[in-house]
Order: C-alpha cells, then sequence, then structure tokens
C-alpha cells in the first residue's frame, strides 16, 4: 500500500504521494498513522514526518512573507503561464534561429502561416 499526504488549502485537497509501500497490515487506518512495532517504524515515520515538515516549512515562510500562496505553491508545482499556438511557434521559430536550424525553423514559419490563413477565413460559427 503507498503511503499518501493529503494536504488541504482554502477548501482545495492535493494528494501527494511519499514515495513510501507498506503492508495494509502496518497502517492503523483509525487514527491515521503507523501501527506501533512494525518493522522499520522509526525509519518509516522519520520519513512521512520529514516530507510534512518540509510542507509546513514552506506554508510557514509564505505566511511570515505575508504573501498569498496556493496549495500549489506549498507543494512545490510550478504554474507555466499560458501561451497561444502562434506564441508556441513564435518562441520555437525564434529558438531554431538561434540553434542555425534554418530548415526546420522554415517549416515552423510555413505552418504558422498556414494555421493564420486558416483561421481568418472561417468565423466563430463554422468552428463550432
Amino acid at each position: 500500500m503507498a503511503i499518501i499526504i493529503r494536504l488541504y488549502h482554502n477548501g482545495i485537497v492535493r494528494k501527494i504521494t511519499s514515495g513510501l509501500r507498506i503492508k495494509v497490515d502496518y497502517w492503523d487506518f483509525d487514527n491515521n498513522c503507523l501501527k506501533n512495532g512494525i518493522p522499520n517504524q522509526e525509519h518509516l515515520q522519520y520519513l512521512l514526518d520529514k516530507q510534512i515538515q518540509e510542507f509546513k516549512k514552506r506554508e510557514l515562510e509564505y505566511k511570515i512573507q505575508g504573501k498569498n500562496y496556493s496549495i500549489d505553491d506549498i507543494i512545490g508545482i510550478k504554474k507555466k503561464p499560458a501561451m497561444t499556438v502562434e506564441e508556441y511557434f513564435q518562441k520555437i521559430i525564434n529558438e531554431l534561429s538561434d540553434l542555425g536550424r534554418l530548415n526546420t525553423r522554415d517549416k515552423y514559419k510555413f505552418t504558422l502561416s498556414s494555421l493564420n490563413k486558416f483561421r481568418s477565413n472561417c468565423n466563430s460559427k463554422e468552428l463550432l
């Protein structure tokens, strides 16, 4: 059985795997903790406590700094800014130019041009 850490923040729940696995018989489901007397109990408890303390430390750092934070910030998930298809193509085209891969760059330019032409010929009702 995998040990899962459940985090709550502002009504949002995230379940994070601890990376630890134990036999079902070793878990106390009533108290949500390891049973006493299992093999490697101290080591397993130490690893769990270490992970939980890391999450608590991150949350405390945000509170001390007075910053707004989400549960993803506590977990450490970085949100990538959303970008349009055109922005993505331009980014790839620029990277390919910097790398000197001009033939591949030109294929991306042609594809982007074709997409822009297609988009300008469609009205919103045709896309639905």
